[in-house]
């Protein structure tokens, strides 16, 4: 059984003089940038996703916490690395967050804000990383012009850079239909997103590039989904629902090691002997974020007369679902 995730990113930069901008570093009214690019598509790299997939909680933290800069011209690769750099990094700007959703797509915008006369020079390339020095880049692109063709900025002394970078989260909003073996039973399953909309409010300061992602330590966490829950109903709610009726508490655990480069993790959910007993068997199950409410409803049902899968105080429960992640 498994989920699959799609990111993409783009790009967005100005170039400000200091006498067009407030004390607070906002443009005054009628100013305008000395150089300004529209958003232009960027390359999450290979090291966001081996570190994120296969990291410790600490090395997970704030994968896209600075923004550099440099002169490299040769074009984005997943493989990059590093850039190669000019000045020091600058951190995500507080202030400037936007969510939305539309469609089955969840849109983060994050802006990046220098200090005047942080960077001087000529600028070809950005990338993101976790710290303010060291480490690989999680995101690398060259500077692109509206036509999408190469091109640098020039910023002097009075001058900052601002950047802004959006991230797309794709989701599959249709139903994904199975059949899985639960102790020598063949069962039909059918998957479906549950509150996939539930997003964070707007302006919500946090630099987890996606949005399921919690700041818990644990494996389960950093994937999103940290919570599971157990139903008798085998009748699941809406794409921004979930299953009817009470719900059973289960535990989330991870029982296998990352592969390199498979973009996969699995995780393990358990209802022990104590857990999901609801009287007529488990019908349907959600993982989801405890944060957000973001996750995913499956209903079970057995392919030889339908029935529920038969947990009570003599059963433990566990299923393994694996998350999958691409551009």
């Amino acid at each position: 059984m498994q989920v699959h995730t799609k990111f993409n990113g783009e790009l967005s930069f100005q170039v400000w003089g200091a006498d067009s901008l407030d004390k607070e570093g906002n443009p005054l009214p009628g100013a305008k940038p000395k150089q300004e690019t529209p958003f232009q598509p960027q390359i999450i790299t290979d090291a966001f996703f081996e570190t994120w997939l296969n990291g410790t909680g600490a090395t997970r933290a704030d994968l896209f916490a600075y923004c550099a800069v440099g002169n490299g011209t040769t074009a984005a690769t997943a493989a990059d690395t590093t850039i190669s750099q000019i000045g020091t990094r600058f951190p995500i700007f507080s202030d400037d967050y936007l969510y939305s959703s539309t469609g089955s797509t969840i849109t983060q915008t994050t802006g990046f804000r220098t200090t005047q006369g942080q960077i001087i020079g000529i600028i070809s390339e950005v990338g993101l990383f976790k710290d303010p020095t060291g480490g690989q880049t999680m995101m690398r692109s060259l500077i692109k012009d509206g036509g999408g063709a190469a091109t640098t900025l020039s910023l002097g002394a009075m001058d900052f850079l601002y950047v802004r970078w959006r991230v797309t989260t794709t989701i599959n909003l249709s139903d994904v239909t199975g059949t899985v073996s639960i102790g020598g039973v063949s069962y039909n399953y059918t998957l479906r997103p549950s509150y996939w909309n539930s997003l964070p409010s707007t302006g919500t300061t946090s630099s987890y590039p996606f949005i399921p992602v919690s700041s818990s330590t644990q494996v389960n966490s950093y994937l999103g989904f940290n919570y599971c829950q157990a139903y008798a109903t085998q009748t699941l709610g809406s794409v921004t629902s979930q299953p009817s009726g009470g719900s059973f508490n289960g535990v989330p655990i991870s029982t296998n090691t990352y592969t390199a480069s498979s973009k996969q993790r699995k995780m393990t959910y358990r209802w022990d002997i104590t857990r999901g007993n609801t009287g007529s068997g488990i019908g349907s199950i959600k993982v989801y974020n405890s944060t957000s409410g973001v996750g995913y409803q499956i209903s079970f049902a057995a392919t030889s007369g339908g029935a529920t899968i038969p947990k009570d105080n003599t059963k433990e429960f566990t299923i393994g679902i694996t998350f999958s992640f691409g551009r």
